[in-house]
């Protein structure tokens, strides 16, 4: 009888720890008390580099602190899945909403509201390539450095600095281009398409290319550009009748 109680207080006081490092699970799920990196996709008790509470504006941070200077191709964000899960944030003012189905992740605003979702530190600064695939339902449409619809490789809370907005891509219901407003071209948001950014370094010049791919093919470059390795997609603004309603499917990191 004794045995059999020592057993049962053993196993009582018996509490596995799962080691760190072990791949993030569907929806980034990891054991309890871990959480899914950022920089790996792997589950630490203590985040590598505490990105939460370490956000310098550098890109991801490295297990001792310090700003990754390599990417690491992954998927950031599945369509239809909760955000939070997948280690985004939501800056906002006024009224918008967040739905999911169809495999698509919908933001939506009213009212000139403004409503963002935020990956912090989800790539070095120096090279990299986003891809988004994202459908335009509705957008109100964009004024200089501001966006109903934007998709934005460098971002600055709340809106984005002055670089951020010039070099974020603005989607409207038939035309697309850069914060700033020049270029403009025509393309059909309302259908699914491919959104890519990249950062490329070649010697001493140093620029950003979106390349959007809708029934096509279709260029826009601008250079310099620097990011601080933050994406933010949405509605970018709160100014009267920019309102709009987008549907993400994928965010990737791929590594040029």
């Amino acid at each position: 009888m004794r045995l059999v109680v020592c057993v049962a207080v053993v196993a009582g006081c018996y509490s596995p720890r799962p080691p760190d490092g072990a791949p993030c699970g569907p929806g980034r799920a990891c054991p309890t008390g871990q959480s899914c990196s950022l920089i790996d996709d792997h589950c630490y008790y203590d985040e590598p580099g505490s990105i939460d509470a370490k956000i310098t504006g550098d890109g991801p941070l490295t297990p001792d602190g310090t700003p990754a200077t390599t990417c690491t191709p992954r998927r950031l964000l599945t369509g239809g899945i909760d955000i939070a899960q997948q280690g985004w944030t939501i800056v906002s003012a006024g009224g918008g909403t967040i739905t999911y189905g169809g495999g698509a992740t919908t933001l939506s605003t009213t009212n000139n509201a403004r409503q963002l979702i935020v990956l912090r530190n989800a790539f070095p600064s120096t090279r990299w390539q986003i891809e988004i695939v994202a459908q335009i339902v509705s957008s109100g449409g964009h004024t200089a450095n501001n966006a109903a619809a934007a998709l934005m490789s460098s971002f600055h809370d709340p809106v984005g600095d002055d670089q951020d907005r010039q070099r974020m891509l603005f989607l409207d219901d038939a035309d697309i281009g850069w914060g700033v407003g020049n270029p403009v071209i025509g393309a059909e948001t309302k259908k699914m398409g491919i959104y890519r950014f990249e950062r490329l370094v070649n010697g001493a010049s140093v620029g950003v290319k979106a390349t959007v791919l809708i029934n096509g093919s279709t260029a826009l470059s601008a250079s310099p550009f620097t990011s601080n390795g933050t994406i933010a997609i949405g509605d970018q603004t709160t100014e009267p009748g920019l309102d709009s309603t987008l549907k993400v499917y994928s965010v990737d990191l791929m590594c040029p």
